[in-house]
Order: C-alpha cells, then sequence, then structure tokens
C-alpha cells in the first residue's frame, strides 16, 4: 500500500474502530493491524494518535458539511408553507439525512462516542447534528410566515421529536416513518390551531 492509499485506509479504519471504541479504546497497533502495515507506517503518516484523530475530525467534519450544504441548499428550492405536507417533506428529508446519508452518519456516530473526551467535540456534535437541522427547520418555518420567536419555539417542537428517531427506531425503517407521519401530523394540528 502506497503513501496516500495507505493514509486513506489508516483513516477509514480509525473512524471505524474511534466510532465503536473511543478514542481512549482505539490504540495505533490496532489500527495498524487493521490496515495490514506497520505501528512505524502509522507514525509515517501521523506524528501521533491525537494527530490521527483531528486528521479524522477535520475529514468527517468536511465531508459532513458538504453534504449539510447540499441539503441546505435542496430545502430552500422547496415552496416555502407550512401545509401538512410541506412539514412531512422537510421532517422526513432531515430524519433521512442523519440515518442514511453516510458523511451524517459517521460524524454523529464519532462524535457521540468521543463527546465526553472533549469539550470541543461536544460543541461540534451540538452545532452539526442539533442546531444545524434545528435552524433548517426554523428557517423553514419563517418562510413560512411564522414570527421569527414563534418560529424557533416551533422549529424546537418539530425537531425535538425528529432528533430522538435517529436513534429510537434505527433498526426498524417502517416505525421510524409511522412515528414521525404522526409526530408531524399532530404538530401540523397545534400549529393551524
Amino acid at each position: 500500500m502506497k503513501g496516500a492509499n495507505t493514509r486513506a485506509r489508516l483513516l477509514d479504519v480509525a473512524l471505524e474502530q474511534f466510532g465503536e471504541r473511543g478514542y481512549g479504546g482505539t490504540s495505533i497497533r490496532d489500527l495498524a493491524s487493521a490496515v495490514g502495515v506497520r505501528e512505524s507506517s502509522v507514525y509515517k503518516h501521523f506524528a501521533s494518535k491525537q494527530a490521527l484523530w483531528d486528521a479524522l475530525l477535520a475529514r468527517t467534519t468536511q465531508d459532513f458539511d458538504r453534504e449539510s450544504a447540499r441539503l441546505r441548499d435542496s430545502l430552500a428550492k422547496s415552496p416555502g408553507d407550512a401545509s401538512l405536507v410541506r412539514l412531512e417533506f422537510l421532517a422526513e428529508t432531515v430524519l433521512a439525512f442523519f440515518r442514511k446519508n453516510p458523511a451524517a452518519i459517521a460524524l454523529r456516530r464519532l462524535l457521540v462516542v468521543a463527546q465526553n473526551q472533549d469539550p470541543g467535540v461536544g460543541q461540534l456534535l451540538r452545532d452539526r447534528c442539533a442546531n444545524f437541522p434545528l435552524g433548517l427547520l426554523t428557517d423553514a418555518l419563517r418562510q413560512a410566515g411564522i414570527d421569527e420567536t414563534e418560529a424557533e419555539l416551533w422549529g424546537l417542537q418539530l425537531w425535538g421529536p425528529i432528533y430522538l428517531l435517529i436513534d429510537v427506531a434505527a433498526d426498524d425503517e417502517q416505525r421510524a416513518h409511522v412515528l414521525l407521519r404522526r409526530h408531524v401530523a399532530d404538530f401540523h394540528a397545534r400549529l393551524a390551531a
């Protein structure tokens, strides 16, 4: 395995292992073994385990940011009303992003495991996986004509259960879809009242 390929493979394996075992539970020896190289080869590409972690976090965050920009652009092109159809579209799109987009899945998994080791990681998790989608939904509600302050409160009410559904129905797509539709219908009824 040559230079750039080894580096990329190390980052791929690090994503897997850090995502499963966390930073403290993953060793350079484990990573080298999984890639099929010597430990010294790892250090040719990364000065330390921390340097490997930093490179992995940077790559994963960049991937997420690129995909989240696509999501933002996609939602901005759809009509801006607060109809049940529109709210279902928004909710399903945001849920699918976090459940099916490889970049979103990878970053969230990595950050959830590592959030307690570094306050910066916890903040990154909140920024990308809570505040970003909340902002998307709040902006959509503002575009639908809901007052600025009210839009934020309604956005929280819409986003909270969706955020929980990312994990609650993790292995049951049908259950997630049923729960999401029921939540959005209830949300829409309260919003219209």
